[in-house]
């Protein structure tokens, strides 16, 4: 058993997990799970949740070992890190099968406000399933790098991850693939909330409504990403923004929507700057197949390429409505069934 700041392997049993935590919850330290393991949780520790609430400042290095939940077991999720000090450090480890349902929030994790979570090292978070936040629901700082979020589902917003509150989450080089969710399939940001996404990959992820990859209603800045195969049956396949959006260096292709297929702003409070990006082959049921802006919000492309996308009635490379859409040093061409036309007012620097 672990004492506070120092590392200790312990056995493979649920019982000394749960011990390994307590003790470290008694004023931080390191577990070092063996090479492995799974931990099979049947049954509730607290509350909604199958093992000890993290409290003080705790790193399990889980040398690729699995925590899950017993598909048959009542349901819960596996971690909260809350308490006067929660931070919780993964590295190298895969949880799966948390499940709340619709009941509750964070199908693997939950992260309580003014609590923090990273996740490090190959670690992997899958076939969970709750309300927001299919694999985590954070309300805290929440840091995933070399991770993947795979095959999770929430049946409100955040089919893989989900930041409210005022939460942030930092994602770097970190893959967010399959998930669904009602809204936002992949990544959920509610208002208030912050969000860096770096050198990551958001694909095939699924949305009902809106924001098949990502859907942004906080601050965000996406630099280096690619959104490919994700689909919204309502608006922005790769990416749908209702607030404030700073896109460089990204890559759109292959998603799917009614209305932006690459990614849609709208609102008059969306406001989305695109720098030195590419919208390629996707596609829109109706309007703007790489991108659409709507009601009130605006819009700037900067030296970024929008070509050999489809809509099905018109605008497939960009579409502009009641909004304002500028294309600056860009090249928009190639698109069908036309680049731009159908957009009221029209797109400033598009032709065609």
């Amino acid at each position: 058993m672990p004492t506070p700041a120092s590392a200790a392997p312990i056995g493979c049993t649920v019982g000394d997990l749960k011990n390994a935590i307590i003790a470290a919850n008694g004023g931080g330290g390191t577990i070092d799970l063996p090479p492995g393991c799974t931990y099979t949780l049947d049954s509730t520790d607290n509350d909604s949740n199958g093992l000890p609430v993290i409290t003080a400042d705790v790193t399990i290095n889980g040398n690729f070992a699995t925590i899950e939940r017993d598909t048959g077991s009542p349901l819960f999720r596996i971690f909260e890190v809350g308490g006067p000090a929660g931070k919780l450090t993964l590295n190298s480890i895969t949880l799966r099968n948390g499940d709340l349902d619709a009941a509750d929030d964070g199908g693997a994790i939950l992260v309580d406000s003014g609590r923090t979570l990273k996740v490090r090292n190959a670690s992997t978070i899958t076939g969970n399933s709750a309300r927001n936040g299919g694999a985590i629901f954070t309300n805290g700082i929440t840091d995933i790098q070399s991770s993947t979020i795979r095959g999770n589902t929430a049946s409100g917003f955040g089919g893989g991850i989900g930041v409210s509150g005022g939460g942030s989450l930092d994602l770097f080089a970190t893959r967010v693939t399959a998930n669904s969710g009602n809204f936002s399939g992949g990544l959920g940001f509610d208002t208030g909330t912050t969000g860096t996404i770096r050198s990551s990959f958001i694909t095939q992820n699924t949305a009902n409504v809106n924001g098949g990859g990502l859907a942004n209603d906080g601050n965000l800045t996406v630099t280096g990403t690619q959104f490919a195969g994700n689909t919204a049956n309502g608006d922005g396949g790769g990416l749908a923004n209702d607030k404030t959006l700073t896109l460089t260096s990204g890559i759109f292709t292959g998603n799917t929507a009614n209305r932006g297929g690459g990614l849609a702003n709208f609102s008059a409070s969306g406001q989305a700057t695109i720098n030195n990006s590419v919208f390629q082959a996707n596609r829109a049921t109706t309007f703007g197949g790489g991108l659409a802006t709507f009601t009130g919000a605006n819009t700037t492309v900067n030296t970024s390429a929008v070509v050999t996308n489809r809509a099905g009635t018109t605008a497939g490379g960009i579409y502009n409505n009641a909004a304002t859409t500028t294309v600056n040093a860009s090249a928009v061409a190639g698109n069908i069934p036309n680049n731009c036309l159908g957009s009221a007012p029209s797109v400033t620097g598009c032709v065609g």
